[in-house]
């Protein structure tokens, strides 16, 4: 072990989460590896590929603290409340939050993007330096193994890694879509269902919701062309009911039916998710027959979030529903 064992805390950006009604989850990437980080303007820091993956060998004791106070402990490796994971990306991790006040109140500040940020606290072990060549650069210092038994995960209010990394609010949705789409995701792949907290029923423009969601997912816009990068695929996946290929383009991205909200969070769009049947009906989306059935139910279990009465005087709501069932029966023609 090298003589840098001291604790460093490193700063990370973008927090997510998420419910399922039981259990309130934040997740997202820690630290990214390959990104080069100013670090108190004296040097100059990458995280190497798999640094981290000795120390997660050993199921090393790590607490997700918030702010890195242990006032405030949200969950911890060795009572699977936190899990941890490393891919070509960085250092993932999810944490169960527990229901606390404190909790409870970061859940919110989350939600309304007041905190935005994560960080981590970790040990150096091996470090590899690269001198500065030229006045006034910076040297690199390269974390080639690093510990994270005794450290920490935490979301945070003021990042100073800026790129790279992530923290989100989800719901438990993500777990069955992680799995298929993240980082190994080679093949087409139907996108789990997963309820939306909000609706819509307004006039509904496929091309405009699919570039809200795209904008919405890689916080930018700048090509609208059909074969533009993706960068969040799995963020970008939730507005869509399948995606083709490997998902690195947006013409992969097949059947949309929600909308981004002025808040920023999805809703599910009732027009978009008819049209969205209809089109997989009449086969004007290539989607493979062997995932046809799971694809038209995900959109059938959007179609029932529009049972609930959504407010409204009666006469509005019926002459609302007959207006739907006059919909519904249109495309159950279709099949």
């Amino acid at each position: 072990m090298s003589d840098e064992s001291k604790r460093e805390l490193r700063y990370a950006s973008e927090i997510r989460q998420s419910a399922d009604g039981k259990a309130k989850h934040l997740f997202g990437y820690a630290a990214s590896y390959n990104v080069p980080t100013v670090i108190g303007n004296q040097f100059i820091e990458v995280l190497m590929p798999g640094c981290f993956d000795r120390s997660l060998a050993g199921n090393p004791d790590v607490r997700c603290l918030f702010s890195h106070s242990d006032l405030n402990v949200l969950g911890r490796t060795t009572a699977g409340t936190l899990t941890l994971s490393s891919d070509s990306k960085g250092l993932f991790y999810d944490v169960e939050l527990p229901d606390t006040e404190a909790s409870n109140s970061l859940w919110k500040s989350v939600q309304r993007k007041d905190i935005t940020g994560s960080s981590f606290g970790f040990f150096p072990v091996t470090v590899n330096w690269i001198p500065a060549t030229k006045p006034g650069e910076l040297a690199t210092r390269q974390i080639v193994d690093a510990e994270l038994d005794g450290g920490d995960v935490s979301p945070c209010a003021y990042p100073a890694y800026e790129r790279g990394t992530s923290v989100n609010a989800r719901s438990l949705m993500p777990e069955a879509l992680r799995a298929a789409m993240d980082a190994s995701y080679t093949k087409g792949q139907p996108v789990p269902f997963s309820a939306c907290d909000e609706t819509r029923d307004t006039q509904w423009d496929a091309n405009a919701a699919s570039n809200g969601i795209f904008t919405w997912a890689d916080g930018e816009d700048q090509d609208r062309a059909d074969d533009s990068p993706v960068k969040n695929k799995l963020k970008a996946a939730q507005g869509f009911a399948y995606v083709a290929n490997d998902g690195d383009k947006r013409s992969d991205y097949k059947l949309p039916h929600h909308v981004v909200t002025k808040e920023g969070t999805l809703a599910t769009h009732f027009t978009g998710t008819l049209r969205a049947l209809g089109d997989l009906h009449l086969s004007r989306v290539p989607v493979p027959e062997q995932h046809r059935a799971e694809v038209r139910s995900h959109l059938q279990q959007e179609l029932d979030l529009f049972q609930e009465d959504e407010g409204g005087s009666d006469d509005d709501l019926i002459e609302s529903q007959i207006e739907r069932n006059k919909l519904r029966v249109a495309i159950a023609r279709l099949s």
